[in-house]
């Protein structure tokens, strides 16, 4: 499943992972309108994964537009799913982490912390 990311890029889940991001959005109160909201944004923005004939993602041109996507773009690992951006975004975004990489670490929960980032390298372009 393709989806709208929050931060200009697009989201690819596998079937399994979408599923629980919907559970978990499904299960919010739906008298509380910033769920109802946050609801609408993820589900809105979400187009069927398709493949071509040579196993390529096609990605909407809804979400290509969306995410500013161009001819060269970059693949980020985040753990459950992974992002397209487009690869001048990408290392704008990447200069951001960089430069807030002590305060992201000490904002993060302790949980998140006992996992190595040793060896990430942040990306592979893709044409």
């Amino acid at each position: 499943m393709l989806a709208k990311a929050y931060d200009r890029c697009v989201l690819v889940y596998t079937p399994v992972e979408w599923q629980t991001a919907a559970d978990s959005l499904a299960s919010q109160p739906a008298n509380i309108i910033a769920s109802r909201r946050l609801a609408r944004l993820h589900f809105s923005g979400a187009y069927p994964a398709a493949l071509d004939r040579s196993g390529r993602v096609l990605v909407p041109p809804q979400l290509r537009e969306y995410a500013g996507l161009g001819e060269n773009v970059v693949l980020v690992g985040t753990g459950r799913f992974f992002e397209i951006w487009d690869r001048s975004a990408w290392e704008q975004e990447r200069e951001l982490l960089d430069a807030q990489a002590p305060d992201i670490a000490e904002a993060a929960s302790p949980s998140a912390m006992s996992v190595s980032t040793s060896g990430a390298t942040g990306g592979d372009d893709v044409r």
